[in-house]
């Protein structure tokens, strides 16, 4: 999975990648991508900020508020 970081003037702030060790489904990856993603915003103090991503589940899921367990979340940790 990879993810990465723009100000807001679309210049980059930083990067990163992790190899997963087992096959996840895209939705799982991306699920975790954010988590990351969202993570290391709040420890670098990147606020505010705003979550992109191309798993539309991923995406309905975070904007209504009410993470699926059983969907993502779960396969996270």
């Amino acid at each position: 999975m990879g993810l990465g970081t723009v100000n807001h003037q679309g210049f980059d702030m930083a990067a990163g990648t992790q190899r997963m060790q087992a096959g996840y489904s895209s939705q799982v990856v991306e699920a975790v991508a954010v988590l990351h993603g969202i993570t290391f915003a709040v420890d670098t103090c990147q606020l505010p900020f705003v979550v992109e991503s191309d798993t539309l589940g991923v995406v309905k899921m975070i904007n209504e508020g009410r993470p699926s367990p059983g969907r993502y979340w779960t396969d996270c940790w």
